[in-house]
């Protein structure tokens, strides 16, 4: 039975590295190129004969950063998405823990309970004397 279990916290475990490593690695490439575009701030475009721009280095090179940001901006957003993601599910896997508890704790109660006089029995009895805590309307007298 915690074979499932196990196998699904190696696989998130993998997928958390794998997507640590391709965040590094977008982190590189982005700082690498900021450093190329910071270098080539100074150079001259070549001018072709007719007075066009034949060669900016530093305009391809500032497009070339414009591509590789979303991408960074997008890793980024992932790691600030998945951090809540994890937290919200543990509690949400807490929560259903809780109440299958609580379930099998009501199932044996009333397994070893005897109904009462009226022939109802104990749970029923209850919804009926005091409805506001299960959630129900109140009756009408």
């Amino acid at each position: 039975m915690s074979q499932p279990d196990d196998q699904s916290t190696t696989t998130s475990t993998l997928m958390i590295w794998g997507a640590m490593l391709l965040t590094c690695a977008l982190l590189a490439l982005l700082v690498g190129w900021l450093v190329v575009v910071g270098l080539s701030v100074g150079r001259v475009p070549v001018y072709s004969k007719d007075g066009t721009v034949q060669l900016d280095q530093f305009a391809r090179a500032k497009d070339i950063f414009v591509l590789l940001l979303p991408l960074m901006t997008t890793a980024a957003g992932f790691w600030l998405g998945s951090q809540q993601t994890g937290h919200a599910q543990k509690q949400a896997a807490a929560a259903r823990a809780t109440a299958k508890k609580a379930t099998d704790q009501q199932t044996a109660i009333l397994s070893v309970t005897p109904p009462l006089p009226s022939g109802k029995d104990v749970l029923t009895a209850a919804k009926e004397a005091h409805p506001e805590y299960f959630d129900l309307p109140p009756l009408s007298a």
